[in-house]
């Protein structure tokens, strides 16, 4: 945020337009129900518990909003926003695929966003020096889902929706042995790629202010 003040970029470039927020925001709820669904089933029949209880309503609100704002909003700036319109000017979108354009940029995003996961263990002051390969490999993929979501779109509302929101029902999701929980998401975002490509990228549609915004500032 403070490079795009400083250099007084331009904001809708870095994905800062909200003008189908309403759809945007619809969407967004979509992905993250089809996301959290097989987890949801492991609550309903007993495999796992949603642990709300023992929480108190500020403690849940807090966890929402901080993971809505420090890692929803914050993260995608950073990756979606700055580092892959960035690395999209250089790069361009040569890419196409099912009426979406995208580019080597999204790749290179999210290869760093799970490279910056590799060391969420690693912590210098406590003399931790492990690292975790897996959930290095598991954020590439949710980065490269939310980049594209994010080329689509060309806004970041539906990535920093699915990132915080996401964030917020795994930070209170517990029970069940990691192995299995890590199949039940890693479950949850195949059916989001499916999603992705068989329904987000046919049927969203941008509205013409948007189009016509985009075109001028591609030429």
């Amino acid at each position: 945020m403070i490079i795009i003040f400083l250099f007084k970029r331009n904001f809708k470039s870095y994905g800062f337009q909200f003008k189908n927020a309403k759809s945007d925001i619809i969407w967004a709820l979509i992905f993250v129900i089809l996301i959290i669904f097989p987890s949801i089933l492991t609550i309903l029949f007993g495999l796992a518990t949603f642990d709300i209880a023992r929480y108190q309503p500020q403690y849940f609100i807090s966890t929402l909003i901080f993971q809505l704002i420090f890692t929803g909003v914050f993260e995608e700036i950073y990756f979606r926003g700055y580092i892959q319109s960035r690395l999209n000017k250089d790069f361009n979108h040569p890419y196409i695929s099912k009426n979406l354009k995208f580019g080597p940029g999204v790749t290179i995003a999210a290869l760093l966003f799970g490279l910056a996961h590799v060391f969420n263990p690693f912590y210098l002051i406590i003399g931790n020096f492990e690292f975790n390969i897996f959930s290095g490999i598991f954020a590439a993929q949710v980065g490269m889902l939310l980049g594209l979501i994010r080329e689509k779109t060309d806004s970041l509302l539906i990535p920093i929706l699915i990132h915080g929101l996401y964030n917020g029902f795994v930070s209170f999701f517990s029970g069940l042995p990691d192995l299995f929980q890590t199949f039940t998401i890693g479950f949850g975002f195949m059916i989001a790629w499916i999603f992705l490509f068989t329904i987000f990228i046919k049927k969203y549609k941008m509205k013409e202010s948007n189009i016509k915004e985009l075109n001028i500032e591609n030429i």
